[in-house]
């Protein structure tokens, strides 16, 4: 009797199985489209034919055409990633060696070896860019962290033949402007840092960047470049929460202060931090201290779109307050193109150059342009065929007033990112 209750229930469970693969083969969609939760395309049904089948690509295929045509797929994966975060057992141990771990990858990992580099003195791409001045001081402009002991930590140092190197890729990005256009320029620095200039054990009080002052000695007409540890230092040094513990990036108000810098260095007037109203979320705690997002809600109706190949428009949330981490920010970073349609009459439109820590930024710039656009131009973020077009002649069709770059550390001066992969981008 057992056997036979066995045998049943098995025989269901392949029936069952069976035939949801058949109503997942029917209509999960047969096309690869982009993923608006992951940033990456879908798989379609495979290719079928002799080759594929001798070297097995057409069974993988049909695994992962199965696993991405799932329905409730991105609801389970923000379930998932949400109750993963619930019920995180690691110790703090284990939490403070993990985050140390992706403090040195930001830090150091993604500055690529030399070879990685473009040489810009010998580089074909030299004579499509807009040249720089040279600089007249020779000290090397460095990031450094001010103690009460005078016993000062060096935390980054910026080689001049790379920030000549950006200030050639920022000269050439104003000269794809209209003859009112300015090009902003702001290098965050990581949580991590920051965090020791609030807590380490030498007490620091202050930290210095002046690399800034260096590239912007370099640039030329209507590019500025702004000191986000100068603008950061004070509010940082009364504890006010910048930064997030639990989390390598900067919080909405570490972006609010230094949206609100430019719009003064402009002449323009700030929008107050308590003026907006924000959608509290809980990313998570360590020890007593809760980390918390405040998504910025706009002071008009905002509509939030990601665009592909040119004009095809799927209009998503502003946020996402589901994932209760940083992704909750602009309904994380969103590839090939962002746009955002804020209500605000200005005729002018702006376009945001950023990696992920443009996401808390983005907001502010709203009440200042009827448009903002977003793109991201990292190895492996930006899709020309996806798109509808290169960097460069997507922008050609945006009628794009101002351009703000937002780019942390990990992915700015010293960053293969901006020294190789930028040239490419603003060349093809």
């Amino acid at each position: 009797m057992i056997k036979k209750l066995s045998f049943i229930l098995v025989l269901w469970w392949l029936l069952l199985s069976a035939c949801l693969g058949i109503l997942l083969l029917g209509n999960a969609p047969r096309i690869p489209r982009p993923s608006l939760m992951e940033n990456r395309m879908l798989s379609g049904f495979p290719e079928l034919s002799a080759q594929s089948l001798l070297d097995g690509s057409f069974f993988s295929g049909i695994e992962d055409f199965l696993s991405d045509g799932f329905f409730g797929r991105e609801d389970l994966i923000s379930f998932t990633d949400h109750l993963t975060s619930l019920l995180d057992l690691r110790s703090q141990e284990q939490k403070l060696m993990a985050e140390e771990a992706e403090t040195n990858r930001l830090l150091s990992g993604d500055a690529g070896e030399e070879e990685d580099l473009i040489p810009l003195s010998s580089s074909p791409l030299l004579s499509l860019l807009v040249p720089c001045a040279k600089a007249e001081n020779t000290a090397v402009p460095s990031l450094v962290l001010h103690t009460e002991g005078g016993a000062d930590r060096l935390i980054y140092s910026y080689p001049l033949e790379n920030i000549e190197a950006s200030a050639v890729i920022l000269n050439t990005l104003r000269h794809m402007l209209g003859p009112e256009g300015e090009v902003h320029f702001l290098q965050p620095p990581v949580a991590a840092v920051a965090r020791n200039l609030m807590g380490a054990t030498r007490s620091p009080v202050s930290w210095e960047s002046t690399m800034e002052e260096v590239l912007q000695s370099m640039v030329g007409e209507g590019v500025y470049i702004h000191n986000v540890p100068e603008i950061l230092n004070d509010p940082l040094m009364r504890r006010e929460r910048c930064y997030f513990f639990t989390d390598h990036h900067w919080s909405e108000l570490g972006a609010w202060y230094c949206a609100s810098a430019i719009a003064r260095s402009r002449g323009y007037p700030s929008i107050p931090y308590e003026e907006m109203t924000y959608q509290d979320i809980s990313m998570g705690k360590e020890g007593n201290r809760e980390d918390l997002a405040r998504l910025p809600e706009p002071l008009l109706p905002t509509r939030s779109t990601v665009v592909t190949h040119l004009t095809e428009e799927t209009e998503i949330p502003l946020h996402n307050p589901r994932a209760h981490t940083y992704t909750s920010y602009i309904n994380n970073t969103r590839v090939p193109w962002r746009r955002f349609t804020s209500g605000f009459g200005t005729e002018r439109r702006a376009l945001l150059i950023s990696d992920s820590f443009g996401n808390c930024f983005l907001p502010y710039l709203l009440p200042f342009y009827s448009e903002v656009q977003m793109t991201d131009l990292r190895a492996n973020y930006y899709d020309a065929a996806l798109a509808g077009g290169t960097f460069r002649q997507v922008l050609a069709l945006q009628n794009i007033d101002d351009i703000y770059l937002v780019l942390s550390t990990s992915n700015g001066v010293n960053s293969r990112n901006f020294l190789s992969v930028f040239p490419k981008m603003i060349t093809d």
